[in-house]
């Protein structure tokens, strides 16, 4: 079976950065970078929520995998993946998925960026969660969709 190894990683200069504290806490520039790129993905998760509702409401019967979206909610995560500079992401082995196939992604979930590194794939696949998942709200519908 082919493998495919997700590299998360964090970049050395962005550490040292973070380092730097003040004797206040972190310094006033990582500050305004933090609040910056929270404000970006608060107001961009809003319009692209809406945008993948406009794509599900319009594809949801001529797409029955949900292949459109999916592809849509790949580009979305992956946007964020780019615009942060704390997170560094390599893909190694892409080339040796195959279209037709079937694979099992499994991630160690030991960060939230698992989520965002699995849609970096640009593959489409299917989430398997426990059912306790299903029960919180922005979840459930996320799940059900994809």
């Amino acid at each position: 079976m082919p493998k495919l190894f997700l590299h998360l990683f964090r970049t050395p200069g962005y550490i040292q950065n973070v380092c730097a504290k003040t004797t206040y806490g972190f310094s006033m520039q990582n500050r305004i970078i933090s609040l910056g790129i929270l404000f970006f993905i608060g107001t961009t998760s809003i319009l692209f929520f809406i945008t993948a509702l406009a794509i599900w409401a319009f594809t949801v019967l001529l797409d029955r995998r949900l292949i459109i979206l999916h592809c849509f909610t790949s580009f979305w995560a992956s946007l964020y993946l780019w615009i942060v500079p704390a997170w560094s992401i390599s893909i190694k082995g892409r080339d040796k998925i195959k279209k037709g196939t079937t694979y099992i992604i499994v991630s160690n979930h030991q960060s939230q960026l698992d989520i965002l590194a699995a849609f970096k794939l640009f593959f489409h696949f299917k989430w398997v969660s426990k059912a306790e998942i299903f029960k919180v709200p922005l979840n459930t519908y996320s799940s059900h969709r994809h």
